[in-house]
């Protein structure tokens, strides 16, 4: 997807995966849109400028609403994508791969307080 000036997508096994429904806010400079994920497979979260940075950027990511990593371009990069496979897991020095987990929904109560919210969503703020 391509808004302001950068693109953003998600790959699997190293090829874009298509995305829906694009909704873009230039008030509130916001870009939505969702994707069909595979259960169990690694994804990798990617972004680029698609003109001449003046600036060196931030990416902050988060998945499921949780900080995951932030990645940095600096303005004289080439225009390669930066990406990001894993998340730092249990411990500074363990990492995993981010990866589509199965979601089950259930009707059981004792899950009512869990904060759901932002399950499922991937957020890159540029």
């Amino acid at each position: 997807m391509e808004f302001l000036g950068f693109e953003a997508y998600i790959t699997i096994d190293g090829v874009k995966v298509p995305h829906y429904e694009v909704k873009t806010d230039n008030f509130t400079k916001k870009a939505t849109c969702w994707i069909a994920s595979e259960e169990g497979k690694a994804f990798a979260i990617n972004w680029r400028p698609t003109r001449p940075l003046r600036r060196d950027l931030g990416g902050p990511v988060t998945v499921d609403g949780t900080w995951i990593l932030g990645m940095l371009r600096g303005r004289d990069e080439d225009a390669s994508a930066a990406t990001v496979t894993d998340v730092i897991a249990s411990s500074s020095t363990t990492i995993r791969h981010l990866q589509f987990a199965p979601i089950r929904p259930t009707d059981d109560e004792q899950y009512l307080s869990n904060n759901t919210k932002d399950l499922g969503d991937i957020v890159l703020r540029i």
